[in-house]
């Protein structure tokens, strides 16, 4: 429940940042009710990721990683293998999170885990984001491979920063309804305990979204983070 909560307050505080840089935002923000908007007690200072001057170390400092840019880094490793080799060493990922029945595990700690349908949930909610971002992605690497650098430029990136950010939390929210306790517990803990503090976001990342015209470097950081809690086995998609 607890994370529910969360993760609305994430999606109301996003789109609050919408209003503030995005004129238009009004059809966005109309789709929080009065009562999810009176619950805001958290920063809706919106993070400009082009000031950064040194990478965000999240072993050294994991709180400065946003849940937004956690959930992303999560969201774009699980999505999109097709192969069924692919598929497995994904489930097999997942499994590790705490999702799905474990066959080596005990009946007593297989209570502890969350459902099968929590593994697919998670999975799944992993591709929407893959298959709606995608779209900001490509934009994005148009309006960087056609234009020089300027003011307007950086607004349009700006303004697709906003709308992947509304994208994740939207999509972390309906998957906090979709998840049990149990699995909401341990993608939560995942969040917190492996995908901040074992990541690492560089200066040039703008929004996650600017460094999409070869290979993404937070797909690279997912994957060291990645080996270095053990999953050695797992490539970036």
């Amino acid at each position: 429940m607890k994370l529910r909560l969360f993760a609305t307050l994430v999606l109301v505080a996003v789109i609050s940042n919408i209003s503030i840089v995005i004129a238009s935002s009004e059809n966005v923000a109309g789709n929080i009710n009065e009562t999810a908007t009176s619950l805001i007690d958290i920063d809706k200072t919106p993070l400009d990721l082009t000031s950064w001057r040194e990478a965000i170390d999240g072993n050294k400092n994991p709180e400065a990683i946003s849940d937004i840019a956690a959930f992303s880094l999560l969201f774009r490793f699980i999505a999109g293998n097709q192969d069924a080799e692919a598929k497995k060493r994904i489930r097999s990922y997942v499994k590790q999170i705490g999702l799905g029945k474990c066959q080596m595990c005990s009946m007593e700690a297989n209570k502890n885990r969350g459902t099968e349908q929590d593994l697919k949930e998670l999975i799944k909610a992993a591709d929407e984001f893959q298959r709606r971002v995608n779209i900001l992605d490509s934009q994005a690497v148009e309006i960087k491979n056609n234009n020089q650098p300027s003011p307007q430029v950086k607004a349009q990136l700006k303004q697709l920063q906003i709308q992947k950010e509304a994208i994740v939390a939207e999509i972390v929210t309906s998957l906090s309804y979709n998840l049990t306790e149990t699995g909401i517990n341990k993608v939560r803990q995942h969040i917190i305990e492996r995908v901040k503090k074992n990541s690492t976001l560089k200066n040039e990342q703008v929004a996650l979204l600017s460094n999409q015209a070869e290979q993404p470097s937070d797909q690279l950081e997912y994957m060291r983070w990645s080996s270095l809690n053990g999953h050695k086995t797992l490539s970036a998609p």
